[in-house]
């Protein structure tokens, strides 16, 4: 799949829902490329999601991966930094059992919150990120967001190329 342009910069990756996943960072103006390390999480997960980002402070272009285990109610995230040319598990990846729990007491309106990650610091700000449907948000505060969204019945990037926050469409 290729995400939205970043400052120039476009993410090309995928496949979802496989355990194998390749990422590309490629810049059309010089025709330079570069192929991401492997990420660090491996089987039994799937990768269920991407996203690409930029951190005006520290100039570094970022990469989520969100992967779902196979069988299980559990998400590990992890960050690709261009500056240091490596991937970082999230500390805090958010087990859904009790994500699940929480969406029981969803608000009027039935939105989900997001799952907030804030990519300057690399740690999930908030974690209420399943549905039903098993779709995970994904917001990167104050910075540009391409985000790429995938469902059970194919793939979807409509109203996801932002700069700041983002919540489900209702």
């Amino acid at each position: 799949m290729l995400l939205s342009p970043v400052k120039g910069i476009l993410c090309i990756c995928g496949p979802f829902k496989s355990f194998v996943s390749y990422v590309y960072l490629w810049n059309p103006l010089t025709n330079e490329y570069k192929a991401l390390p492997k990420p660090i999480v491996h089987l039994p997960y799937l990768v269920g999601n991407f996203g690409f980002g930029f951190v005006p402070k520290t100039n570094d272009y970022k990469v989520v991966r969100v992967l779902q285990h196979e069988w299980k109610l559990d998400l590990q995230i992890e960050i690709y930094s261009l500056n240091r040319d490596s991937w970082r598990r999230v500390s805090d990846s958010c087990s859904c059992d009790e994500i699940i729990e929480k969406e029981r007491d969803v608000s009027v309106n039935h939105r989900a919150r997001p799952l907030t990650i804030d990519l300057e610091k690399e740690v999930i700000v908030e974690a209420n990120c399943c549905n039903e449907m098993h779709v995970i948000w994904l917001t990167f505060p104050q910075d540009d967001l391409v985000l790429s969204e995938i469902s059970e019945y194919g793939y979807s990037s409509e109203g996801f190329a932002f700069t700041g926050s983002l919540f489900p469409p209702t």
